[in-house]
């Protein structure tokens, strides 16, 4: 870190960091466990898995609304750790 910038490699360092705590956070509610199976099924590695998360986000019953929200935000996180 120089002065008030930071050097590429430290933003990137930050950033990866960011990454693993978030995804090293338990849920602490039904909507963020949600959120993190959607996480899960968009990133998964075949169509199995990912149908595997759905039907864990499916099974806590969330409102059509909520399951909207928390799709939206699983996308927020997923672009943002991009």
């Amino acid at each position: 870190v120089v002065g008030l910038f930071l050097l590429p490699d430290d933003a990137s360092c930050i950033k990866r960091k960011q990454k693993e705590e978030r995804l090293m956070q338990e849920p602490t509610n039904d909507y963020e466990a949600v959120v993190l199976a959607l996480r899960l099924a968009i990133t998964a590695p075949s169509e199995e898995k990912a149908d595997e998360c759905v039907k864990i986000a499916q099974s806590f019953g969330l409102s059509e609304f909520e399951v909207e929200r928390a799709k939206q935000e699983a996308v927020r996180q997923i672009e943002e750790d991009a």
